[in-house]
């Protein structure tokens, strides 16, 4: 399956009650699935490079819901909070 990011934030929002196990981490999503997963947003910044993984959709789950949006250009940018 091939997701772009658009559908990958619709998965999450699909799929908030499945990602608890998630809550107070940062996510990255790619082809609808999580990748990446940490506490640390620089570190989960640093992984998604590493690994090459181009325009992931990055969000911090909390509360059964994913709350802030990132997107990785040449720094991590907040597209909405």
């Amino acid at each position: 399956m091939s997701c772009d990011r658009d559908v990958d934030r619709r998965w999450v929002h699909e799929h908030i009650d499945e990602l608890g196990a998630y809550d107070g981490n940062y996510i990255a999503v790619v082809d609808c699935r999580v990748v990446i997963h940490g506490t640390n947003l620089s570190k989960v910044v640093d992984q998604v490079k590493q690994q090459g993984l181009s325009a992931p959709f990055i969000t911090r789950i909390g509360n059964g819901k994913h709350i802030d949006v990132y997107e990785i250009t040449g720094g991590v940018e907040v597209l909405s909070a």
